[in-house]
């Protein structure tokens, strides 16, 4: 069995996708990198097809099936012991999955390596030409890794994919991530969380590149960052994926007694809008539905 694999989903990539990969290239603990491109139309498959001798290149036969689908198809093809995940435009510090790792380690003598475990690190927050915005994502967004609870996480997502590291107790048992997930990061911390462990790094080790193109970017938790949220996204629409995600959490895993008190929860957030509004809000504060700064809270009343 492999020691690491790190996956690399890529689709129109190829502005960044060579820092990308140089910073990996350079780690001080090397992984097997395994990539598949979704379908791009820019260069992004001929660099890939360059770097032949350094990773190993998936087929892109089916064309372009989403980044759900893209990671399902490139879990399912390792074994490793350790999973790492990339995006195609950020940057790497050397001791990355070094310093992950020395924290997995730990833990799993610790719990056991039969326990799903996810370790995750904070990240710092660049601009398109890597000049930096802010040294902490967590301070950035107000998020606090400390918060691992599920009923927290059903809610809202402190993860971010480029930065983690699961062992493959967690990948045998979050992947495939059903659809319906809103995203890999946030459907593996919910297993996570609600049948294993989380760790996390509070030292930022990926530069975070933010841009046009960005799949989901980082926005300030204040007033003017709220106001460009309501401005890009609908929060009815964000709180019924979460929602639905929670459904599918319970589809996935209904059958497994060791999930009982977290099946309740996510079965309970799934079907919260089936309530009046006075009921929703009984639940939240009855159940704990809360997200992890003040702004998002008061959106959440609102929209709920």
């Amino acid at each position: 069995m492999s020691q690491m694999a790190l996956l690399l989903a890529t689709y129109n990539g190829s502005l960044y996708l060579g820092g990308l990969l140089d910073s990996v290239l350079s780690q001080t603990l090397s992984p097997i990198i395994i990539a598949r491109d979704d379908g791009s139309s820019d260069n992004t498959p001929r660099i890939l097809a360059s770097r032949a001798d350094q990773l190993l290149l998936l087929s892109d036969r089916l064309g372009n099936v989403g980044i759900l689908e893209n990671f399902n198809i490139l879990a399912q093809t390792t074994d490793a012991a350790y999973v790492a995940f990339a995006d195609q435009d950020d940057i790497w510090e050397s001791d990355k999955l070094a310093v992950q790792m020395e924290l997995m380690v730990r833990m799993e003598k610790q719990y056991g390596s039969d326990m799903p475990i996810l370790i995750h690190s904070d990240l710092s927050v660049c601009d398109s030409h890597l000049r930096l915005v802010d040294a902490s994502l967590w301070k950035y967004q107000r998020l606090n890794p400390h918060v691992q609870s599920f009923r927290r996480l059903l809610v809202q997502n402190n993860v971010t994919g480029c930065a983690m590291l699961i062992n493959k107790a967690l990948k045998d048992l979050a992947f495939p991530v059903p659809q319906a997930a809103v995203m890999h990061d946030w459907w593996l911390a919910l297993v996570a969380s609600a049948v294993g462990k989380i760790g996390f790094v509070s030292r930022p080790l990926v530069r975070y590149r933010q841009h046009d193109a960005n799949q989901l970017g980082a926005v300030r938790s204040d007033l003017k960052g709220a106001i460009k949220r309501l401005n890009n996204t609908n929060p009815q629409s964000s709180l019924c994926a979460a929602q639905r995600q929670a459904q599918a959490f319970c589809e996935c895993f209904n059958t497994r007694q060791d999930m009982v008190d977290a099946l309740k929860l996510a079965d309970i957030y799934a079907k919260i809008h089936e309530k009046s509004y006075a009921q929703r809000l009984l639940s939240l504060y009855k159940y704990g539905f809360w997200k992890q700064d003040l702004l998002r809270n008061i959106g959440l009343l609102l929209y709920i």
